[in-house]
């Protein structure tokens, strides 16, 4: 039995650690207190008092500006940062998933791939639709996004940051992505973004790494409940940076809110919602896959995953094929443009669609 009282304690004080945490970065400090914990102990009552007193003054402030960007026109609706490093099979499926949904720029940012990846995005590289940067090394994943802020904000209506597992999925078909996220951020005067669940695809019994795109083998998912786990779509205009891949940093009096309005502090979602958006996420893939993840290592931490996360999340419990309506378009633009595009090999074919 789950004793309520200290579950919702120990959920305010992740809030409140959340808080002082985003406070601490702003004062340019975070890593520092990160590292060196008696120094955040020390600060961390006067960082969520000073964040509380600042939220208050600048929420106004906040507000003002998310009224006059969702007027306002941008180069850009929707744009999608990205980390990546040896996924070229999946690169092309992915760009093409968001092209559909209304991104029309993708901040690629290559993590030393050995797999040829500029190339296989060459042509969108060539047209401008991706702009791609060499940016190798460990732990960079939060540099990475944080960059994309600072060089490209004023450009983008929306900013995402995802992985390339990762495709976010508006639930109703009159609708758009981009009018999804308006609608929601308008639910709060100071909501800079939204906070989407995950909902975690499993290995669909896969040994193997099969033919066919993502989102035609991969048909099985957890329930609902299973992980509370965000990521954020944004105003980058209000955000400094990251400090955790699921969030940004935002200006003092801006939050993330869910698609019911719920403030979401952190990376989880203690009230999690899938009603009108989500997040597929098809972290395991196969059992092939999921080892060559575990050998390419993880953008944002280490110690690297290993073999026991596959086992631990590996969910295959309710048939979902909800993506399935985009498998032809997207075959068919990958297909149009292997014609002027030589690149690795990236999986089309019909092998492994049908439910098990």
């Amino acid at each position: 039995m789950i004793n309520r009282p200290l579950l919702y304690k120990q959920v305010w004080l992740y809030l409140l650690v959340c808080c002082a945490r985003q406070v601490l970065y702003n004062w340019r400090i975070g890593r520092l207190t990160d590292s060196y914990k008696p120094l955040f102990i020390i600060l961390f009552p006067f960082a969520v008092l000073y964040g509380s007193i600042m939220t208050i003054l600048c929420m106004g402030k906040v507000a003002k500006q998310m009224k006059e960007d969702l007027i306002k026109p941008f180069d850009d609706e929707l744009s999608v940062v990205a980390i990546l490093k040896n996924e070229a099979p999946y690169v092309r499926e992915w760009i093409e998933y968001y092209r559909l949904l209304g991104a029309t720029k993708f901040y690629i940012y290559d993590n030393d791939s050995q797999d040829s990846v500029k190339e296989a995005i060459s042509d969108y590289i060539d047209s401008g639709i991706v702009v791609y940067k060499y940016f190798p090394g460990k732990c960079r994943q939060n540099m990475a996004y944080t960059d994309a802020i600072n060089n490209y904000a004023s450009k983008t209506r929306f900013m995402a940051a995802l992985d390339l597992d990762e495709f976010i999925v508006p639930i109703d078909d009159k609708l758009t992505l981009i009018d999804v996220l308006k609608n929601i951020v308008r639910r709060k005067p100071y909501a800079a973004g939204v906070a989407i669940p995950w909902l975690m695809y499993g290995s669909s019994h896969h040994k193997k790494h099969p033919q066919g795109l993502v989102i035609d083998n991969y048909l099985y998912r957890a329930q609902d409940s299973f992980m509370l786990n965000i990521k954020t779509v944004f105003n980058p205009r209000l955000a400094n940076g990251y400090n955790n891949p699921h969030y940004p940093i935002y200006k003092y009096g801006a939050f993330s809110i869910n698609e019911n309005g719920h403030i979401i502090i952190g990376k989880y979602d203690h009230h999690k919602s899938c009603k009108q958006i989500r997040i597929n996420h098809y972290f395991t893939k196969s059992e092939e896959e999921f080892r060559a993840k575990v050998a390419r290592g993880s953008a944002d931490k280490t110690p690297d995953r290993s073999f026991d996360n596959f086992v631990q999340v590996d969910k295959n419990d309710i048939y979902d094929g909800i993506m399935l309506k985009y498998s032809k378009q997207i075959k068919g633009n990958i297909q149009n443009s292997t014609k002027c595009n030589p690149r690795p090999r990236v999986c089309v074919g019909n092998e492994g669609t049908s439910p098990l």
